[in-house]
């Protein structure tokens, strides 16, 4: 059987990470390949990790820009062990975020940042040595993005924003040498070029073609297989402009090439209500961490 894998998608939002990510899983399945999917902020089993996100999303714990970017970090820390732990156990985890989409948020979309060179140590610290098997890049003009929006989306898509995100990418993927697929083929020419990166790197031969394509096989253009493990060297030309409330969120329609705002303090909109502070987790005689009842009450909201 193949070893485990961490292989992240990226791609601003709506390029169609989710859908690609939903027809890799099905390829590796179908070809007896144990697969994780992890998507969104709260689909890890890690209570610890989902805590710190609930705290960065909740508007009544007031918090600094640099707070909020470090508590993010350590959320991804958090995170990564998860994903060490299935990779160990032999599966191939397959998520939509990783420290590209930090560093691309914070120092390109919102400027939370605006040293890239501390930007890039805090999230290499993060990483550590849990590093993708494969990051690869699904890119799409924006104004083609938007076009696949229903009218109601489009009320609230911040081009502007959207159009420094993917240059971020763009620039990174260039510097890292990651492979990009154009997502602007058919869905079945997409999956064909994710699936020869990630069937490569996988190990399954003799499978070029998804079982589910009744397309030719096509690859727009692919820069590398693999990226390293160290930061960009080359800083990029980019001045990011603007804030948003959360990690891949919409900033403030500042114009391109405007001086970065500057980091504001969120404030609270209600006070923080009073708790018995039980124990959320339980340490068992063995060493094993399982969560309470108090904890999954928690981690209900209700």
């Amino acid at each position: 059987m193949a070893s485990g894998k961490y292989i992240v998608v990226e791609g601003i939002n709506g390029v169609g990470k989710s859908v690609i990510i939903e027809r890799l899983a099905r390829e590796l399945q179908a070809a007896q390949i144990p697969v994780q999917i992890i998507t969104g902020r709260n689909q890890l089993p890690d209570i610890t990790t989902q805590a710190m996100q609930r705290i960065i999303d909740d508007p009544r714990y007031p918090m600094s820009n640099r707070a909020e970017v470090l508590l993010y970090n350590a959320a991804r820390v958090q995170a990564l062990e998860d994903i060490r732990r299935s990779v160990d156990a032999g599966a191939v985890c397959i998520a939509d975020h990783s420290y590209l989409t930090t560093l691309v948020t914070q120092y390109y979309g919102r400027g939370d940042i605006t040293d890239y060179t501390a930007a890039s140590q805090i999230i290499q610290y993060a990483a550590g040595q849990m590093q993708p098997d494969l990051l690869l890049l699904l890119d799409a003009p924006v104004s083609t993005i938007k076009g696949r929006l229903g009218a109601d989306q489009q009320a609230g898509f911040d081009e502007t924003y959207q159009e420094r995100i993917r240059a971020g990418y763009l620039w990174e993927a260039k510097q890292r040498s990651l492979p990009v697929v154009y997502a602007t083929d058919p869905i079945d020419t997409v999956l064909a070029a994710a699936w020869k990166l990630v069937s490569d790197v996988v190990g399954v031969r003799g499978k070029d073609k998804p079982t589910g394509s009744t397309n030719a096989q096509s690859v727009a253009e692919v820069l590398a297989a693999n990226p390293p493990s160290k930061a960009a060297p080359v800083e990029p030309p980019v001045t990011a402009t603007g804030t948003a409330a959360s990690e891949g969120g919409p900033a403030s329609n500042t114009a391109p090439g405007a001086s970065a705002p500057k980091p504001e303090t969120r404030a609270a909109s209600a006070a923080v209500p009073a708790t018995d502070h039980k124990p959320w987790t339980k340490k068992q005689d063995d060493g094993s961490v399982t969560v309470t009842e108090a904890g999954r009450t928690e981690l209900a909201g209700t």
